[in-house]
């Protein structure tokens, strides 16, 4: 495959972690909306996620939900994703407040089931969101926003949630939690999962809430609906034609939340498993999905795991959902090779999407780990560049003056809190990462949407 058609992704995270939305891909597009994602790649390694999409079957998956949604997505799509809100939560939760070191294996067994059973779920129901990551989302904003005549002001209102996001929601509680209005014991049952990510399994200390406190934002939230209220009538309009975007911001938002929800269930009991079998934790993010049962049964080998963490792992996926798999150096190297950039790229400027609006200035910090010692690097004003964020830049995202990523749509993660943050951002470039130096110096023009070196 040509290598101009392939849509780059890549982030921390484990192999078991990433598995889970893997398997979505291969069958969700077909059962929901009929269309296959085509060819993917997908290379993990050392708590690496790399992963390359066919752009022109993501654009056909991503209208064919536009053709399915012209009245807002369909109905069965919101009960199922409700359903699966309220079940995996609770079922996580149970997993929270159970001592797993007394449960017999074979009931560990059945709830880690019930779990990745409903996780699947929550997968197979919202993946299709990340088909609009290349700017497919944009595309059909702007379309909008030519026929109706939204200034880009009035677009941004129309596209804002009506709902905060979890993140807020969390900062929140963090504020009332700090002015004695909430308890410890309501943080742990609200928010049992938030110290869990794509790489990490931890549980809601006093120590993670006391550094979270730290970084916390006290920013409130505006609800758009009323400023929304004097755009349409000014468009003598009586519905919000960009509703459906709005919908699916909220939607990526729930799903990140549902992402850590049942990560932490599963995480938690394949932590208290290798505890009995005398397996480092430490080597979890290298298990196979394929694998879960012969790790129950105590058959699989630390070493086999930590090989698998440290070595390569490519998955090829094809468009009729099959998948095979290349291991160790000959999958780093076939990776190498599909990622090599066929030209130099040396820019003065770089062009992407808006997500937030703004203009800043200030020098680039490239950071693609926010667990890494670069963050240490990130000092206030900074300009973030980044693959994509997650909730563990958000420090980071507090601290910079504009953030850039190379991925996502305006659904994504760093369109959302940049806009809570009120902080400029331009998504989708592609190539900011390589293009920009550590330590350039920029403005970032996201009015325009556009990075220029100074």
């Amino acid at each position: 495959m040509s290598m101009n058609r392939w849509y780059k992704q890549e982030g921390t995270t484990g192999t078991f972690q990433s598995m889970l939305w893997a398997r979505a891909v291969l069958n969700a597009s077909r059962s929901h909306i009929g269309e296959s994602w085509g060819e993917f790649r997908v290379y993990f390694k050392n708590n690496y996620l790399g992963v390359l999409w066919d752009e022109d079957a993501l654009r056909r998956v991503s209208q064919k939900v536009l053709a399915r949604s012209k009245n807002g997505l369909p109905p069965g799509w919101v009960t199922e994703l409700n359903n699966i809100d309220r079940e995996l939560t609770n079922a996580s939760r149970s997993i929270f407040q159970c001592p797993v070191s007394t449960i017999p294996l074979s009931e560990l067994h059945r709830l880690y089931d019930l779990v990745f059973e409903l996780d699947q779920r929550m997968w197979n129901i919202s993946i299709f969101i990340d088909t609009f990551d290349p700017g497919y989302d944009q595309e059909e904003i702007d379309r909008m926003k030519a026929k109706y005549g939204f200034t880009d002001h009035e677009a941004q209102v129309l596209l804002s949630p009506i709902e905060p996001s979890y993140l807020h929601e969390w900062n929140s509680a963090l504020a009332q939690y700090q002015k004695g209005e909430v308890t410890l014991d309501y943080l742990k049952q609200q928010y049992f999962w938030i110290a869990t990510d794509y790489f990490s399994f931890s549980e809601l200390t006093p120590q993670f809430i006391q550094e979270a406190s730290t970084h916390h934002h006290d920013d409130s939230w505006h609800s758009p609906l009323d400023e929304e209220a004097d755009i349409l009538t000014a468009h003598s309009l009586t519905y919000n034609p960009l509703e459906l975007f709005r919908t699916l911001t909220q939607w990526r938002d729930i799903r990140k939340r549902l992402n850590y929800t049942g990560v932490y269930g599963l995480m938690r009991i394949l932590h208290e498993v290798a505890r009995r079998h005398g397996i480092q934790t430490t080597h979890l993010n290298g298990l196979y999905i394929e694998q879960v049962d012969e790790f129950f049964a105590g058959k699989l080998k630390e070493d086999t795991l930590r090989t698998q963490h440290q070595g390569g792992l490519l998955l090829v996926g094809k468009g009729d959902g099959s998948v095979s798999h290349v291991y160790g150096e000959a999958a780093t190297n076939e990776w190498i090779l599909l990622t090599k950039p066929t030209t130099q790229i040396s820019p003065t400027e770089i062009r992407g999407t808006v997500a937030s609006r703004g203009i800043a200035q200030g020098r680039v910090r490239i950071i693609l780990d926010a667990s890494s010692d670069m963050s240490s690097h990130m000092s206030p004003g900074d300009i973030l560049v980044t693959s994509m964020t997650r909730p563990e830049f958000l420090p980071l995202m507090k601290l910079a003056s504009a953030i850039i990523t190379n991925e996502g749509g305006i659904t994504s993660h760093a369109a959302i809190v940049s806009r809570e943050l009120k902080k400029p951002c331009i998504i989708g470039t592609k190539n900011a990462t390589e293009a920009l130096k550590d330590g350039d110096l920029v403005e970032v023009d996201a009015n325009a949407g556009v990075v220029r070196k100074l």
